[in-house]
């Protein structure tokens, strides 16, 4: 019945220090891969430090053969060039989130969180696996993924129109690249000058980190965000909020409500939505 264990309790993580480059090559999941001794060796891939094209790599595999686990954005750093693994074999442009909207890749990592238990699986675990099946019918997770897909077009979405107008879309080194990175720096500058940070998140009463989806929504508020009555700002929040529609509906129409146990935890999910939004 779910969910069958307490939430993951240990939020965002700094990477792990990178390995020593050697001509030997390490016995690590990188390695295994065929990565050169150089790149970062994390003990995982970075949870919330990805950059795009991984991001979008992530999204585009995650089709319906794979629904039956939840979306893992994959990308591992390069310790020499500052690429990401990926990036690196692929002579691609590596970039991180855009500084002036990376508070709302930890706004999609909190709501990744808040929907996490409709992957939970029999072993107390999540995705299905050789060993354990889910919980949840598969239409409600599939019907689940489809939500989270969606979600994560409204951020790349998000993310083209931000990047495209500061000129960050297809830029190539050389003066004029420069330029557009000064102007955007300045950019970045000035609205850090107006950003609220909240306090630091300390443990709850009882000593306990606490769940990460809160954790993200406080980093989303340490970051730079975009107002929600702005031009590109407002199509990302009308899909968190189609998005807590769409979740909210399949529980109240998919889910048993005579049973006092998934009622529970359905009360739960539903008063527990990691983000405050104004009103539009």
């Amino acid at each position: 019945m779910p969910p069958k264990r307490a939430e993951a309790a240990n939020g965002p993580q700094a990477p792990r220090k990178t390995a020593e480059c050697t001509d030997n090559t390490p016995n690590t999941p990188a390695a295994s891969h065929g990565v050169h001794a150089e790149l970062l060796e994390y003990a995982d891939p970075a949870e919330t430090g990805w950059c795009i094209h991984c991001f979008r790599v992530a999204v585009r595999d995650w089709d319906d053969d794979e629904w039956v686990r939840p979306l893992k954005i994959n990308c591992i750093r390069d310790a020499a060039s500052e690429c990401c693994q990926r990036c690196c074999h692929a002579h691609d442009k590596c970039e991180l989130l855009y500084e002036g909207i990376r508070g709302h890749g930890f706004e999609l990592h909190a709501l990744l969180e808040w929907v996490l238990e409709f992957w939970i699986n029999e072993e107390s675990g999540f995705g299905q696996t050789d060993d354990a099946s889910l919980v949840h019918d598969i239409e409600i997770v599939h019907a689940a993924a489809v939500a989270v897909r969606d979600l994560c077009a409204g951020l790349d979405r998000l993310i083209k129109s931000h990047g495209t107008a500061h000129n960050l879309v297809d830029e190539r080194g050389g003066s004029a690249a420069d330029e557009v990175k000064a102007s955007y720096a300045q950019y970045c500058s000035s609205r850090r000058a107006f950003l609220h940070v909240p306090p630091p998140l300390g443990p709850r009463s009882d000593g306990t980190p606490h769940p990460k989806r809160i954790q993200f929504e406080h980093c989303a508020r340490e970051h730079l965000r975009l107002d929600i009555h702005s031009d590109f700002g407002l199509p990302w929040y009308m899909s968190v909020l189609s998005f807590k529609e769409t979740i909210e509906e399949l529980i109240l129409d998919k889910f048993d409500h005579n049973d006092a146990n998934i009622v529970a935890w359905y009360t739960t999910v539903l008063a527990t939505f990691p983000l405050t939004i104004s009103p539009l």
